[in-house]
């Protein structure tokens, strides 16, 4: 248990906690002291060249769009303007629900089974997905349109 709430305290925002009684926390440990970059995983990602690949790709784009997941939920009005910036209408996945207001001319709502019916033949129009905060497994159902994705 003390593993797994290190392993969250590491991972996420916010505070994760652990209760002991007061006799367990008396006792000695045999163990060695838990040394994080030991046991967690710490991706070696450098943006390198990415960035600017993807400045290049966004402004070749004519029909850009903005798919948005629960990872950009306290992006929204950075969303919004980047949106209005590049053109790009933004689909969001079901959880994001409300991340942008879904009143503004540029927002879809949601893309999916419980989404509405407008936003996948917008997707299927776009020549550009820009995927922010969001695991996107279906690749096999827009193979033929490039893809940026920041998760």
């Amino acid at each position: 248990m003390v593993n797994l709430a290190i392993k969250k305290a590491y991972a996420a925002p916010g505070p994760s906690a652990l209760s002991l009684p007061t006799d367990i926390l008396a006792e000695s440990l045999d163990e060695g002291i838990w040394i994080p970059k030991a046991h967690l995983f710490e991706p070696d990602l450098r943006p390198g060249d990415a960035v600017k690949d993807a400045a290049e790709a966004i402004s070749k784009s004519r029909r850009p769009l903005l798919f948005a997941g629960w990872g950009a939920r306290h992006c929204g009005p950075e969303l919004l303007e980047l949106a209005h910036h590049i053109g790009a209408p933004i689909a969001t996945t079901s959880r994001a629900k409300g991340i942008v207001p879904e009143s503004d001319e540029l927002v879809l709502g949601v893309l999916g089974s419980i989404g509405n019916r407008f936003a996948p033949k917008i997707v299927s129009q776009a020549d550009l997905i820009i995927i922010l905060g969001s695991g996107f497994r279906q690749r096999n159902l827009v193979p033929n349109i490039d893809v940026i994705q920041a998760t």
